[in-house]
């Protein structure tokens, strides 16, 4: 695993600099998600089974004089994807499976002998993929790639009632696989990821099958970009979905989204007082594959243009919504 120096940076007492802007850390298992501390002293990395079907955990990285260090991998019986840590510092989450795992950060980083402080299943053949936690840590969302769903739990529940199953508040219908979990910057809105429509959208077959380069047929629709009300998926998840546009063709089949704020622009006077308020965002949405061919063209639709007004539309937002760019990713990159 690549660890870049600018991710690591510390805060408090680990601020040594790094031997070389990006150090190479060996490690027992594929690795898939990446949490840091605030301070930066400590990563945590979910790593999936190796050769053989062993290996699945969290490994412990410390940063220390100017090095980047595994000190201990903690066993899972299944596979954990992605993982988030909460704000106070106190729980790393991790979608693994069929299940959602919570685990003690100071006991990750003293080696105590049970680290997992507790996990419940969040439905059969889910496929939990993705976790993300609000900014208050009241609410945790987790991507099911196998149920076209996205679960809702109550967090302050889940600890209080000892991580039970009793604690899911309910299920975001999405599109097929969802993955991505991202929080617009005032945390209001969720984004995420769908990387096929369902097929009472109505959406139109676009896109080759994935992985198949013999077959030239356009079979799939696109994957599409969901915008999720927070406040709605706290009491009324069912419904909690504003909107959804196509991601477009550079992204067929899109996994990863990351939103970050840019220059204010001027706002008509018009708006209302918390519309004003909100920031601007830049999307940024990924495939996992070449986009070469994959997808049927469309230069009649400008395409940024589209994803940027349907997001406003979806959303009720009249911000100028500006940026948007469509980027291939690999996860052998």
């Amino acid at each position: 695993m690549a660890v870049l120096a600018a991710a690591l940076h510390a805060q408090t007492g680990c601020n040594d600099p790094l031997a070389s802007p990006v150090l190479t850390v060996a490690l027992p298992g594929p690795p898939f998600g990446v949490a840091v501390s605030g301070d930066g002293c400590w990563a945590f990395v979910s790593l999936m089974n190796a050769s053989g079907g062993k290996g699945a955990g969290i490994a412990v990285l410390s940063r220390k004089g100017g090095r980047v260090d595994l000190v201990r991998t903690v066993p899972l019986p299944s596979p954990p994807t992605g993982i988030v840590l909460t704000h106070d510092g106190k729980l790393l989450i991790a979608a693994a499976i069929d299940n959602v795992v919570f685990l003690d950060v100071p006991c990750l980083i003293s080696g105590c002998a049970k680290p997992v402080a507790g996990s419940f299943s969040d439905g059969g053949n889910m496929q939990s993929i993705y976790a993300n936690v609000t900014p208050d840590d009241k609410l945790l969302f987790v991507s099911e790639e196998s149920g076209s769903a996205i679960t809702v739990i109550d967090l302050p529940r889940a600890r209080s009632a000892g991580f039970a199953a009793s604690s899911i508040i309910g299920g975001i219908p999405v599109g097929h696989a969802p993955i991505a979990l991202t929080f617009s910057p005032d945390g209001h809105w969720l984004f995420s990821t769908s990387q096929a429509a369902l097929k009472d959208w109505g959406w139109p077959a676009a896109c080759k099958p994935e992985n198949r380069p013999n077959v030239s047929d356009l079979v799939n629709p696109e994957g599409a970009v969901m915008a999720i009300d927070v406040a709605r998926a706290k009491s009324d998840p069912a419904h909690a979905v504003a909107g959804h546009v196509p991601a477009g063709p550079a992204a067929s089949t899109p996994r990863h989204l990351a939103m970050r704020p840019f220059r204010q622009r001027d706002i008509p006077r018009s708006m209302s007082a918390s519309a004003r308020a909100l920031e601007p965002v830049h999307a940024q949405v990924r495939a996992d594959h070449s986009p070469a061919t994959d997808c049927l063209p469309q230069p009649q639709r400008a395409r940024s243009n589209e994803l940027r007004h349907a997001l406003e539309d979806a959303l009720a937002w009249h911000l100028r919504l500006e940026g948007l760019q469509q980027l291939p990713h690999s996860y052998a990159s």
